[in-house]
């Protein structure tokens, strides 16, 4: 008998009761500790309710996991419940069940090993090979799938048959197999995966009978994916995903000790990260390794160095094979042959100069990065160096000495990031650097900072030396027993400055925590707690970002005094504008942050013009004649999308930031529906392009090019769609932009060579004639080191001739890097690859850059052939005919795109153009539309010409 247990009263209002079937499954729906509702169904329901309005009562069965999907499921059926979730999509019980769009999970197929077996390692697919996979008959479509993913992985494995799936989990537990599949969602106790794939979404079902809830549920899904992209993700990290342990392999632990022990150097003065006391090392750096060493059982021998140059010089000599504590600005990185780990700590540097020191105006090219602080410390007290930059944690330790380096001066303004990683010289071979990152990787950030407050916890102490400098007075008054007055003055005159000094330091701390060092505004951190503050109490804002454009221009032409003054003329205007309850922040350099009290765009508007206006008031009144040019990003905190969510909005206004910078004739910037969605898009672009490319979503489609004089197929360009599964099809101007700028369209272009390639490859097989088919390059491909070689790997495979292939290169690219080009091409033509520069005509287009470069082919922008078909004096056309002409001198054979209608056509057969292309004769088609409506004519035609 099911029991029908109430949820908890959801807020007033809500006027619809959903009965959701509650199966106990393990993550997915279960009772807590406190007896209550949980599991990632729970949560996702509670994320549902904020765009359906709807309560939730959950029903329960009697039995085990089965019985109770059995009875729920039959209820759901009957109508006795209306939704359950946890459901594959099955088109035979659609005929009793609604389905949604949307899924609301996706789980995996899980190969997993005994959780104490050390033996197989997470995603090391290398060392898989020959593992025993325990098998049963209900296992056998998820085989299938072990199958495809260990031929993609290149790892084999050897299948251990059992009649039933609790003889083959037994089987795993008795050693007689040492891997068996399980569903990522119910893996048992006692197991951990070592790798997952095959996802399968799951859905919620609806009672077929009541129609009302499938659209709400449709709509708020909908609006859940676009206001939380990542939900799914995170819920699914929150209940079924954990990192495993580190593990060690056999033959790990083998290649460890033979290596024997290794030197390992640590550098001298620079607590809390490394440093030698007593003679042995200590700090953050040397409880990573001891712990390391324990984990892993690698021996290692400390090699203290008093400098960088000094472990470079011992790394040379063979002294040294392993550096502790490499930093990635330090010297170490300028040496062939060191490899890196992954960092396992992060900090800052600060920039440090002596008491009398003036840092030069070049000081931000010329400083260098110092791991031994205590002897750049002693250097800059006594005037051997001017300036030096140093880690603020190593900082902060050493002037813990106090009276020793009281006069060193610290610019707190110019940290900059450093990250710590192992260094592994070229005398170490194998894989020791596999095995520090993983275990680098299994080391949580309780972990490390643990060790690293243990690290900071040491108390600075003086050397015998130092305690005499700084307690030479008190020592000169134990002598003079003539002045003891005076002497007790000094000391207690000392000690009042030294804990003044203290306080000052503390002050200046907290000041700079809270404030800009520069012009007194609040600092980012500061900005970020007052704008969450009132994001929690709802208090509605516009935030505004702005920034100036070129102030590179006014630092390099005015002088970096001026520049800063201007900076805090600028903080004066903000305080001008800005009310009661409101605030604002410098964030960094020419940036600067408001929160205004504002519920509508047009008076905030109207606010941040006045603000403009001030601003360029000051610029002319302090850099004269040169006017500055401002822009700003705008975002509501009460507007939708995520209405006062701290995070979003400050996202939001930096998105509206760079779209403000991107439009030269707009000063501001509003954060839209626009913007979000061009956002959303980007941020779909970038976080499906990867997966896109490997599950083959990006299609290649065909356009043909004729010969303008005899009517026959010549060639096609081979065009990319993107066929997504959840945005259907996108066109090349939505994505490719954004690949130019991340660099995608590297692995993009190559795999279009392919897929060019492969067709042809296909064609010719089946006996039909191949065409040329050219592909476009960008210029990050075309520059890349073994570019040829890569595109002679590709036709190799499919044993592709290249004379089938013309490589499409854009004539910016050209103008760009002229003397590179013309070699690449020469590579490119000895391999028996065409060249063509395609958009001719488009850019700044020189008729002696076409002289100078080495193409075969020319295809002219079809603005050309616009601009010519609607010439009135002749005067377009009497330019391309130039052009024409020119190319034909030069054996240059001619393309021109756009070729929409027969006049285009005739004009451009009349003007001697050699090929055309254009929705005259085709849009782009499929490869196989292509192959029926013009190669295979095509194919007949030849077979024709030249039979007897």
């Amino acid at each position: 008998m099911a029991a029908m247990i109430p949820a908890a009263q959801a807020a007033s209002g809500r006027d619809r009761v959903v009965r959701v079937g509650f199966p106990i499954q393990q993550g997915i729906s279960y009772l807590d500790e406190n007896g209550d509702y949980a599991g990632y169904m729970v949560d996702y329901l509670e994320y549902l309710s904020l765009y359906t309005g709807w309560d939730y009562e959950f029903v329960t069965a009697e039995g085990d996991t089965n019985t109770q999907i059995i009875t729920l499921l039959q209820m759901l059926i009957n109508g006795e419940i209306d939704m359950m979730g946890t459901m594959n999509y099955i088109p035979a019980l659609e005929e009793y069940l609604l389905y949604p769009s949307y899924s609301y999970g996706t789980t995996y197929t899980s190969l997993t090993v005994l959780e104490d077996s050390t033996q197989w390692a997470e995603e090391d697919f290398s060392s898989w090979s020959g593992i025993k996979v325990a098998s049963a008959p209900s296992l056998s479509k998820r085989m299938e799938d072990l199958a495809q993913y260990a031929e993609l992985n290149h790892f084999t494995y050897e299948v251990v048959e059992f009649p039933t799936i609790t003889e083959a989990l037994q089987g795993v537990r008795e050693g007689q197999a040492d891997a068996i599949l399980q569903v990522d969602m119910a893996t048992l106790d006692g197991f951990r995966a070592i790798t997952r794939f095959a996802p399968t979404p799951y859905y919620f079902a609806l009672y077929k009978g009541d129609q009302a809830l499938l659209q709400p549920l449709n709509n708020a899904m909908y609006q859940m994916s676009r206001a939380y992209p990542y939900l799914q993700t995170e819920l699914y990290d929150e209940y079924f995903y954990s990192s495993g342990p580190f593990v060690m392999l056999e033959q790990d632990r083998k290649y460890i000790q033979e290596l024997g022990t290794l030197k390992v150097a640590f550098c001298a003065g620079n607590a809390p990260l490394q440093d030698v006391r007593d003679g042995q090392v200590q700090g953050m750096a040397a409880s990573y390794f001891a712990a390391l060493a324990e984990a892993t059982g690698l021996k290692y021998e400390p090699v203290i160095v008093q400098s960088c140059e000094e472990g470079i010089a011992y790394i040379q000599q063979g002294k040294v094979d392993l550096i502790a504590c490499a930093a990635s600005t330090s010297s170490y990185i300028t040496v062939d042959g060191i490899q890196f780990s992954l960092p396992y700590f992060s900090g800052n540097s600060l920039l440090v100069s002596g008491p009398s020191a003036e840092i030069p105006a070049d000081y931000e090219n010329a400083q260098l990065f110092y791991t031994n602080t205590q002897s750049v410390f002693n250097k800059l007290r006594s005037g051997e160096m001017c300036c030096g930059r140093l880690d603020a944690y190593s900082i902060n330790y050493y002037l813990q000495k106090q009276g020793l380096y009281d006069d060193l001066s610290v610019d707190w303004s110019s940290d900059k990031n450093v990250s710590y990683c192992i260094g592994v010289t070229s005398h170490v071979s194998g894989n020791l650097l596999s095995i520090l990152n993983r275990y680098i990787r299994s080391v949580s950030d309780v972990e490390s900072q643990h060790m690293f407050y243990e690290a900071m916890s040491q108390e600075a102490t003086y050397t015998p030396v130092e305690w005499l400098y700084v307690y030479r007075f008190r020592l000169l008054a134990a002598f003079m027993l003539v002045v003891l007055s005076l002497c007790l003055y000094f000391f207690y005159h000392n000690s009042r400055k030294a804990h003044q000094e203290m306080t000052r330091t503390r002050q200046k701390l907290e000041q700079l925590s809270r404030y800009d060092n520069l012009t007194g505004a609040y600092n980012d951190g500061e900005f970020r707690s007052l704008l969450t503050q009132a994001c929690s109490q709802k208090i509605p804002l516009m935030l505004v970002a702005l920034n100036l454009r070129n102030f590179k221009y006014i630092n390099e032409t005015y002088g970096l005094s001026t520049a800063d003054q201007f900076l805090c003329r600028i903080k004066c205007c903000l305080d001008t504008i800005c009310r009661p309850e409101e605030f604002f922040c410098r964030q960094s350099a020419d940036v600067f942050y408001l929160a205004l009290r504002e519920t509508q765009a047009e008076p905030a508007v109207e606010r941040i013009q006045t603000l403009l206006k001030l601003i360029q008031k000051e610029a002319s009144q302090l850099l004269e004649e040169y006017s500055v040019s401002v822009y700003c990003g705008c975002v509501l905190t009460a507007a939708a999308p995520e209405p006062f969510s701290a995070d979003a909005k400050h996202n939001y206004m930096m998105a509206a930031l760079a779209q403000g910078k991107k439009d030269k004739k707009q000063s501001i910037c509003i954060y839209d529906e626009a913007l979000h969605e061009a956002e959303q898009m980007r941020l779909y672009v970038e976080s499906h392009m990867q997966h896109a490319l490997e599950q083959g979503e990006f299609r290649m489609y065909l356009q043909p090019k004729m010969d303008l004089h005899t009517g026959l197929l010549t060639g096609a360009e081979a065009l990319v769609r993107w066929q997504t599964k959840d945005r259907g099809l996108l066109f090349p101007d939505q994505f490719i932009p954004l690949f130019e700028e991340n660099g995608f369209c590297v692995q993009l272009d190559l795999y279009m060579v392919e897929q060019v390639c492969r067709q042809l490859r296909q064609w010719i097989n089946r006996g039909l004639m191949p065409t040329n088919i050219s592909v476009n390059q960008t210029r990050l491909l075309f520059a890349s080191e073994g570019y040829v070689e890569k595109l002679l790997d590709i036709t190799g495979k499919y044993h592709i001739s290249s004379q089938y292939i013309t490589l499409e290169i854009l004539e910016s690219l050209v103008l760009e890097h002229m003397d590179q080009v013309n070699a690449c091409i020469a590579r490119l033509r000895d391999a028996g690859f065409r060249i063509s520069m395609d958009d001719f005509g488009s850019g700044y287009s020189s008729l002696n850059t076409l002289g100078r470069l080495k193409i075969d082919e020319l295809k002219l922008d079809r603005l050309f052939l616009m601009g010519a078909a609607k010439d009135t004096d002749g005067t377009q056309r009497k330019i391309m005919a130039c052009i024409l002409d020119l190319a034909r001198q030069l054996n240059i054979s001619t393309v021109a795109e756009g070729v929409e209608t027969q006049e285009n056509e005739q004009m451009l057969a009349q003007l001697s153009c050699n090929y055309g292309q254009g929705y005259y004769y085709s849009q782009p088609l499929t490869a196989a539309d292509f192959e029926r409506d013009f190669l295979v004519p095509y194919s007949k035609h030849l077979a024709c010409a030249h039979a007897p």
